[in-house]
């Protein structure tokens, strides 16, 4: 979901108080409200291996490889 209308601060904090609104998550980007969709969460240890999933059915790195530990 995309606002058109561009919010103050006060407005965008009433707007995250509806009730249709509390259980979601929004951001501002360039004045305009957005809806965050990334809600499916996976905690990985160095030992597993990221993919990319639908988005990037080829993609994958081990975890150790992006945060050496040493």
């Amino acid at each position: 979901m995309t606002s058109a209308i561009r919010l103050s601060q006060r407005e965008y904090e009433d707007f995250l108080r509806r009730p249709e609104n509390l259980s979601r998550r929004f951001e501002i980007i360039g004045g305009e409200i957005v809806e965050k969709l990334p809600t499916q969460r996976q905690l990985l240890t160095l030992d597993e291996v990221l993919t990319g999933g639908d988005v990037l059915p080829d993609f994958s790195v081990a975890v150790r490889d992006l945060f050496p530990t040493g």
